[in-house]
């Protein structure tokens, strides 16, 4: 036998807001309260003369277009597309961007001790040093 389901039960989605879900929720309960004078104002005829009214219904439409299946499901096709561009992308023709990215966030690793710095073999590691400043400004005068 079929058990007839209550009205909280219809039209629910089980995780719908995958991301911020409490605070879509809390949101929409903000709102809520918000609706019933926005509505006397409709009913009224001077929705119009209130600002906050307009806001209101403003609000409600808005909500009421990200919380729908069909929002979502654009959501999702258009970030999965993205999500996989940018992947391929910083992965192959744009390697030096994450690589940047990377050191920005992360810093320069540190070489641990284990693992010996390799020989310089620019031509810099031959050229002797010149004495320093100091040892300069101590001799005599040119």
């Amino acid at each position: 036998m079929h058990k007839k389901a209550s009205p909280r039960e219809c039209g629910k989605v089980k995780h719908f807001a995958r991301f911020a879900s409490a605070s879509l929720e809390q949101l929409w309960g903000k709102l809520e309260t918000r609706i019933p004078d926005a509505a006397a104002a409709v009913d009224r005829g001077d929705v119009f003369q209130h600002e906050q009214h307009v806001q209101t219904l403003k609000d409600v439409i808005a909500l009421h277009l990200v919380r729908s299946l069909n929002y979502r499901d654009v959501h999702e096709r258009i970030f999965t597309k993205i999500y996989t561009e940018q992947r391929k992308a910083l992965l192959t023709d744009q390697s030096d961007l994450l690589r940047l990215a990377v050191l920005q966030q992360r810093g320069v690793p540190r070489r641990p001790a284990s693992c010996p710095r390799p020989a310089r073999t620019s031509p810099r590691a031959s050229v002797p040093k010149r004495a320093s400043h100091r040892a300069s400004a101590t001799s005599e005068p040119r």
